[in-house]
């Protein structure tokens, strides 16, 4: 007796708990049939020919209570699977959820540029193989190919563009990053900020909300655990909720399977609990420090404090990954005659470096900042002072240490003029200045 009242409260409250987690009004099959036949037709399943068993479990999970529990715009739901089934390779399953979007509204510009944006992370091998798939269906619905073109960028503008995205989306680790990377993988985080956020997060037809959901998507499917995180932060840091961010992972469960959905899950609960023990910016004691990277307005400050004719702080140097530090680059003329205002930050400066073909004069602007030229001691530099270094001469300069400073740059404007980089200034000797 006493065995089947713990069976029958057992029942009572797992019954508790459908209640809890769907409503009591759910009708899953009702849900499922529904969904179903809005994006395929009244037609039964192919896989239900020779498995009947599996393909009714998966139409019921899959079409009802996925979709019952995935709080996405029916569009991001439909666009998160196609990324998912891309990125797993699973071509029949991938061009049957394209027909399907289409059905429901989603635009083929919208589900080609969901994979163009996914190859930096799948490669580009299965970025094609699903677009063979893709373009199928495309061209059995009489849809004219190729797509009008989404890119923004130019060979000029990728990497500055992207590097300014990365800035902006995941902040100055992205700098510091590039500054600690070796010289032999230096190319790697080139290609990241060019060809990853350059060539693709700057395209038409979605915003970074979308974009970085459907990187976070993909990230989740391929188990990469490292980046995931980073990206479920680039989604908090561009807009996305934690339901948004749930919502993603909901619909990409039945074809990743539950361990990498727990997986992803327990990403998410890691990152929001980092969240929580950060501090803001604003007040941690660190901003005042070398290397760290106040607000603009307070950059001019200090700058207006220390004396001198304030300049344009301008954008995130591109080459910030040649400096120690970070600075900002302000263009003052256009490229018939490359005139540039540079300003470092709180002790930043540049590595050695030589100039080849062009010599470049340094007129410093505010603040107060040092030169030195290989083999000679370091010279300060103050408003008002002007210094030429001579063509293919190695030699660093920038803001003293824990000191702001300004200073336009003025080179040569002719194609052949390059720039070898070379190694950082070391540190203990940078630390013995003023």
């Amino acid at each position: 007796m006493k065995t089947k009242n713990i069976t029958i409260s057992l029942l009572a409250g797992l019954a508790m708990i459908t209640t809890f987690s769907y409503g009591a009004d759910y009708d899953r099959v009702k849900v499922s049939e529904e969904t179903y036949t809005k994006m395929f037709g009244k037609r039964e399943m192919k896989e239900a020919k020779t498995d009947p068993e599996l393909a009714e479990t998966m139409k019921r999970f899959v079409y009802g209570d996925i979709v019952k529990q995935c709080k996405l715009p029916e569009d991001t739901r439909q666009l998160v699977t196609i990324v998912i089934l891309a990125t797993n390779q699973h071509e029949s399953a991938l061009k049957k959820a394209v027909k399907g979007a289409l059905k429901t509204g989603v635009t083929p510009l919208q589900i080609r540029e969901a994979i163009y944006h996914v190859a930096p992370y799948i490669g580009f091998g299965r970025a094609f193989e699903a677009l063979d798939e893709i373009n199928d269906v495309f061209k059995d619905k009489k849809i004219k190919l190729p797509l009008e073109n989404q890119g923004t960028v130019t060979e000029e503008t990728r990497f500055k563009k992207g590097l300014d995205i990365q800035v902006k989306t995941f902040g100055d680790r992205i700098l510091k990053g590039c500054e600690s990377s070796p010289a032999d993988l230096m190319h790697i985080q080139d290609n990241l900020a060019s060809f990853c956020f350059g060539d693709t997060y700057t395209r038409g037809t979605f915003d970074m909300k979308m974009r970085e959901l459907l990187t976070m998507s993909a990230l989740a499917a391929l188990g990469t655990e490292p980046q995931l995180k980073g990206h479920i932060a680039g989604n908090f840091a561009v807009g996305n909720s934690r339901e948004t961010i749930i919502g993603a992972f909901t619909a990409a469960l039945p074809y990743i399977g539950f361990p990498r959905t727990l997986n992803a899950i327990r990403c998410l609960e890691e990152v929001e609990a980092g969240m929580k023990k950060s501090q803001p910016v604003e007040t941690k004691k660190a901003k005042t420090e070398a290397y760290s990277v106040p607000p603009k307005e307070e950059i001019i400050d200090q700058l207006k404090k220390l004396g001198g004719a304030v300049m344009p702080l301008g954008d995130i140097n591109p080459y910030n990954k040649y400096f120690t530090g970070t600075t900002y680059l302000a263009k003052l003329t256009d490229e018939k005659l490359p005139v540039a205002n540079v300003t470092f930050v709180n002790g930043a400066h540049t590595f050695w470096h030589i100039h080849n073909k062009s010599c470049q004069v340094l007129v410093a602007e505010s603040g107060r900042g040092y030169f030195q030229i290989w083999g000679q001691e370091p010279k300060e530099l103050l408003p008002g002072q002007t210094v030429t270094i001579p063509e293919g001469t190695k030699h660093w300069h920038g803001a003293a240490p824990n000191t702001m400073f300004q200073h336009i740059s003025i080179m040569n404007d002719r194609k052949d003029v390059t720039t070898d980089w070379l190694e950082p200034v070391k540190e203990e000797e940078f630390n013995k200045l003023k």
